[in-house]
């Protein structure tokens, strides 16, 4: 019941800070957040225990905002999208080894508004919008970096056409 601040405004800019999104850490024990904190105007993915210490960057020191994220149910898998001349682009990290993961090639060139892990942390889906196909779903296999369209709108717009049933 004791409200605990997890990461104060910057001295140099205190009150120039937005937390565009936030979750709590699947044990509990720490949140994760988009934070800009007017240093060099940049969003950046934290990760702040809520015992009190420093917050951590998760996400590394670049000229772009981090869009989104995601974590898998175990904690052992981070996603994150940034955007890039127009594009988002997609990291996959292990956070168990601290390394990063490869990116599938073959992943469509466009804009990711959402990813979401399943529930074991194997599989990650996003929704992706690029200049050819309004909005699709892919769906990204962790362990082997293997693509699959699970669902793509009509050119013409409308609903998404589901190829198999998701289950996130």
């Amino acid at each position: 019941g004791v409200l605990t601040p997890v990461d104060a405004p910057s001295a140099r800019h205190p009150a120039r800070v937005r937390v565009p999104a936030a979750r709590f850490t699947p044990d509990g024990r720490a949140v994760l957040y988009l934070r800009d904190d007017g240093e060099d105007g940049f969003v950046r993915l934290k990760h702040a225990e809520l015992d009190g210490s420093a917050p951590r960057p998760l996400t590394p020191a670049m000229p772009h905002d981090v869009e989104h994220f995601d974590v898998s149910a175990d904690g052992r898998y981070l996603a994150y999208t940034w955007s890039e001349a127009g594009y988002s682009r997609l990291a996959l990290v292990d956070q168990r080894a601290h390394t990063p993961l490869p990116v599938p090639a073959e992943l469509p060139a466009g804009v990711i508004s959402r990813l979401r892990f399943d529930r074991r942390g194997a599989r990650l889906a996003l929704e992706v919008s690029t200049a050819t196909t309004p909005t699709e779903i892919d769906v990204i296999d962790v362990a082997n970096t293997a693509v699959t369209r699970w669902a793509q709108a009509p050119a013409a717009g409308g609903a998404l056409q589901p190829a198999r049933r998701l289950r996130f």
